[in-house]
């Protein structure tokens, strides 16, 4: 990125994720949407947009765009960009859901990101790639590692 590109962009965003959530029971459960509502509170996220995906027990797949579910946890919720998940996205994801399982698509900005990415422009850089570790993944090395140093403690 050219110095002069960098001067002349500003952002108004953070970067974007879409999360894939496949949940038992039922997706509008006011208690899944509280938490996320949390994170909103918290500032860390904004949501963009939304989609509850189901892939039937005929292998067939079914959306349901949050604005069409009245409940009252859902409808608190404000998308900022509705329409951003396009119906190829969430074929793509429905990929992954079990058969006869529900899920909840979430496209959300990372707030607490704007600023670093701004600041990273500023210098001439940009994140250019990332990945993500699920957090029982994570639980599991770091446990891991706390037995291994454990051991050698005890050895010493």
């Amino acid at each position: 990125m050219t110095e002069s590109t960098a001067e002349e962009l500003v952002l108004d965003h953070g970067p974007v994720e879409i999360m894939l959530i496949e949940i038992e029971g039922d997706p509008f459960d006011e208690r899944l949407w509280q938490l996320v509502g949390e994170s909103i509170d918290l500032q860390q996220i904004q949501i963009l947009d939304a989609a509850v995906v189901r892939r039937l027990d005929d292998e067939t797949v079914e959306f349901i765009e949050l604005d069409q579910e009245p409940t009252a946890a859902v409808s608190a919720l404000e998308l900022l960009a509705t329409g951003l998940l396009a119906d190829e996205d969430l074929e793509e994801l429905a990929e992954d859901i079990e058969t006869g399982s529900s899920a909840v698509v979430i496209a959300f900005e990372h707030v607490w990101a704007r600023a670093l990415a701004s600041r990273l422009l500023e210098i001439g850089g940009a994140v250019v790639g990332t990945q993500r570790i699920p957090a029982p993944v994570v639980q599991v090395v770091f446990d891991a590692l706390s037995e291994d140093s454990s051991e050698t403690e005890g050895t010493e």
